[in-house]
């Protein structure tokens, strides 16, 4: 086995190799320093990924190509924050009693496992294989949401578990029906689910059984995106879990979903011709915009403001990908980046925010620009980043898809995305005033913030900054992973 095939299977075998080593030594300094072996594999991964000809290993159970490792690239740099930021969220929890080192040790535990999954469905060409790595991302990050054992987690778990679970049922029907489509046009039962080998065959499977296959996989992976109408489980999962799982399932697994959705897609306009996914994709992306921008109105919940800022995200990033042209595909790629290490940010920080007063009521925080200035600026540029102001790298992807919804004749999708996202960004940037400039009733006590809980929200808020100043060598990866999403169209 060569050095490329290795550090291929290393964002898999690392992660599991950290969760039984979790278990077995708990939450110590030790575990801590390992923790940080997993974004070094899925970047020693992306690396491997980048470099050469696409590769396949173990039949279809791993398949790289430049889509690969920019997604590897972008799982790793928001891992790296959000580990990081775990360490003094578990020693702040470790510290209670034998109780939270118990939770502390399950968490670490499950936070690798996840990380794992995430990583098995960006490397698999399998589709069956993918299903089972996305329905193990359901299973870790549900017991990850009801961490905290309060009545209003455990809520929000089983309200998760129960809608991905109905669209990830949705998924597997959708994945037997091609199967049986696959093997009816040719290919070996061995074989029948692998993406690449789907699209040699996709001349052959024009047929009712591979339309409604494909309807059932879109369903079931947008409804893991976020997508309307499968979005109501967003908030409660992002405001009730641990403020790093927020950062991991909004930055990353949202994303990681919608890759996988981006690769069907290829397939899907061979087979069956664009209208399929371009129709449903734009459906539900511009309702998506559009719930998400209502919701923001009147949001009370800080946390739950920026889940929502998430769907409305997921929905732009839909519409970008029902265009389908190069420009778009690059975009939205620069988008799921983007958004990811500005989100991953904002969640932390609001975890921040969350342990220092003990809520996360938009109406319980006012004057935290006095109360903490370091906080109260990692959040104020957080937030920045998240709204597409210059020099960050969201203003360019955001610019760069409303350019090519401009230019593929969608003026009035343009417009009507672009309202909503203005109020969107109204509420927002309300939202976010109040709570760093508003002057409190009662005088409130001022608090710091430590060095290490800084050290994510400064390295978050940097990464964003220079993508979007300096773009190399970033964009040369994404360029040549919308190339691979293109190559088939």
């Amino acid at each position: 086995m060569s050095y490329r095939d290795l550090a291929l299977a290393l964002p898999v075998v690392v992660p599991a190799i950290l969760a039984v080593a979790g278990y077995f030594m708990g939450w110590s300094r030790p575990t801590r320093i390992l923790s940080l072996a997993t974004p070094i594999a899925l970047a020693l991964a992306a690396l491997a990924a980048r470099v050469g000809s696409p590769l396949s290993l173990f039949g279809a159970a791993i398949y790289a190509d430049s889509m690969t490792a920019f997604m590897l690239i972008t799982i790793s740099l928001v891992s790296l924050l959000a580990i990081v930021a775990s360490w003094s969220y578990l020693e702040a929890e470790a510290a209670h009693g034998p109780e939270s080192a118990h939770k502390a040790r399950r968490y670490l535990v499950l936070l690798q496992i996840f990380l794992a999954a995430m990583a098995g469905a960006i490397l698999s060409d399998n589709l069956g294989l993918i299903w089972v790595a996305i329905e193990a991302t359901t299973i870790s990050t549900a017991f990850l949401l009801a961490h905290k054992g309060t009545s209003k987690a455990l809520e929000a778990a089983w309200k998760y578990v129960i809608i991905c679970s109905f669209g990830i049922t949705l998924a597997f029907f959708g994945t037997v029906l091609l199967y049986f489509s696959a093997t009816h046009a040719g290919l070996p039962s061995a074989r029948a689910l692998d993406i690449h080998e789907l699209i040699a065959v996709s001349t052959k499977m024009h047929n009712a059984a591979t339309k409604l296959a494909l309807g059932l996989l879109l369903l079931g992976y947008g409804a893991k995106v976020g997508l309307v109408p499968f979005h109501t489980w967003l908030a409660d999962a992002h405001s009730q879990a641990p403020a790093p799982v927020s950062a991991l399932m909004s930055g990353v697994l949202l994303s990681v979903s919608f890759g996988i959705l981006l690769r069907i897609k290829n397939f899907s306009d061979l087979s069956v011709g664009s209208g399929l996914f371009r129709n449903g994709l734009l459906v539900m992306g511009m309702a998506t915009i559009i719930v998400a921008a209502l919701l923001l109105v009147g949001q009370k919940d800080f946390k739950r403001l920026f889940a929502y800022s998430s769907l409305e995200n997921m929905g732009l990033i839909a519409v970008a990908a029902s265009i389908g042209s190069h420009l778009a595909l690059y975009a939205l790629l620069l988008q799921i980046f983007a958004h990811g290490i500005a989100k991953s940010t904002a969640f932390i920080s609001a975890g921040q925010l969350q342990e220092r007063t003990g809520s996360t009521a938009i109406s319980e925080v006012s004057d935290l620009a006095r109360r903490s200035p370091a906080l109260a600026l990692a959040l104020a540029l957080a937030t920045i980043a998240l709204l597409g102001f210059p020099p960050f790298a969201l203003f360019s992807s955001e610019t760069a898809i409303g350019y090519a919804l401009g230019s593929s004749g969608g003026i009035i999708t343009l417009l009507v995305a672009a309202l909503a996202l203005l109020v969107g960004f109204a509420s927002i940037v309300r939202h976010v005033s109040a709570m760093l400039f508003s002057h409190p009733v009662v005088a409130a006590t001022k608090f710091r913030i430590s060095r290490l809980e800084s050290l994510p929200l400064w390295a978050g808020i940097t990464i964003s900054l220079y993508v979007g100043v300096f773009a190399s060598p970033l964009f040369g990866v994404i360029e040549r992973a919308s190339s691979v999403l293109g190559a088939v169209r």
